[in-house]
């Protein structure tokens, strides 16, 4: 019994001794511990919670909870989009700040784990969190120290973000609820996405009343009737509005999304689209570039193929042949979910 104690009592010591040594190793190394589960308020202080280069409603709208919820500053890594600016224009929310240069910034991560979507100035070391309802894929962040995580198959970054607000017990200021509630209405096309789940429903029923919308529905076209305001846009800024970069299997690839409830608007200027493409694919230094033009009134998604390279490998993925450089997808609006798999599954055999 004494050799038993003596060795329960080693074991402590040795534990003590650990942890002691590893809160050395961190201050002296300038390692971040940071845990999304801390409710020391100082944790993420000095954090800025930023999504993904090319910004929608649910990369800044997340990034506006996340500092709310943890502290820190919302950033951003590029311009609003008009669905993001009608967004915090009804509630009265301050767009979070655009930064140019993170380098020496610590960074909370939100909407996305791609290295190809990262703002260029951001280090992987300086990374202390990530928020994210994508899926690893083929390029994500290669970090150098665990940190918290939270990865969920949900239907925004937004709704993990309030739930964890919601069961934090935290008050939830009307604004606050409001661009989460648009984020998920947003990003599950106002419920009617393959990707919305049930938590998505939940939430978006107990945002809607803290902010005082009682028409979700009413509200929730007002924002697609934003976002399907092109105006007068440039081709490029069409195409780049939402354009992802993707590494599969060695392949550099450009997907652009265009959700709107007037596609014919856009499929009038094809000749224009598909030439803009065919630039960035050479700026951008591709090889494969598509933009889906995203009929959110049908459920149906109108793909451009700028050149054979693309028609051969779009053909070959979606199992279907292309008219004049278009290929049609009905019952496929989402980019994660019907658009990109196809191509990445065919590039990866």
């Amino acid at each position: 019994m004494p050799s038993h104690s003596k060795k329960i009592k080693a074991s402590f010591k040795l534990f003590f001794i650990v942890i002691f040594f590893l809160f050395v190793f961190c201050q002296a190394t300038d390692i971040y511990c940071a845990d999304l589960d801390d409710n020391d308020p100082n944790t993420f202080k000095d954090v800025y919670w930023v999504g993904h280069l090319v910004p929608d409603a649910d990369s800044i709208c997340a990034a506006i909870g996340a500092a709310y919820l943890y502290g820190g500053i919302p950033a951003r890594a590029g311009d609003l989009n008009k669905e993001t600016k009608f967004v915090l224009n009804y509630f009265h929310s301050p767009a979070p700040v655009l930064v140019d240069d993170f380098s020496s910034k610590k960074v909370g991560i939100v909407d996305f784990n791609q290295q190809s979507q990262l703002q260029k100035t951001i280090k992987m070391e300086n990374i202390v969190a990530v928020i994210d309802h994508h899926s690893l894929s083929d390029n994500p962040f290669n970090l150098s120290k665990p940190l918290s995580i939270d990865i969920r198959p949900w239907g925004s970054a937004s709704t993990i973000i309030a739930d964890r607000l919601i069961k934090s017990g935290k008050p939830i200021p009307k604004d606050i609820a409001g661009v989460l509630l648009s984020a998920i209405l947003s990003d599950t096309v106002l419920m009617t996405s393959e990707t919305t789940t049930r938590h998505d429903k939940e939430l978006i029923t107990k945002l809607a009343k803290v902010a005082q919308i009682n028409n979700i529905q009413q509200y929730g076209m007002d924002m697609l009737t934003a976002k399907s305001n092109f105006g007068n846009a440039s081709a490029k800024d069409i195409i780049t509005m939402d354009m992802k970069m993707f590494y599969i299997n060695k392949n550099r690839i450009a997907y652009a999304v265009a959700e709107t409830i007037t596609p014919d608007a856009l499929l009038k200027r094809k000749q224009e689209l598909l030439n803009e493409m065919n630039r960035l694919k050479i700026e951008n230094r591709l090889n494969y570039i598509f933009f889906a033009i995203v009929d959110l009134i049908n459920k149906r998604s109108y793909i451009l193929l700028s050149s054979d390279k693309e028609i051969k490998l779009a053909s070959k993925a979606y199992g279907i042949e292309p008219t004049d450089n278009i290929i049609v997808l009905n019952n496929a609006i989402s980019r994660k979910l019907n658009l990109l798999p196809p191509i990445q599954k065919t590039l990866s055999k």
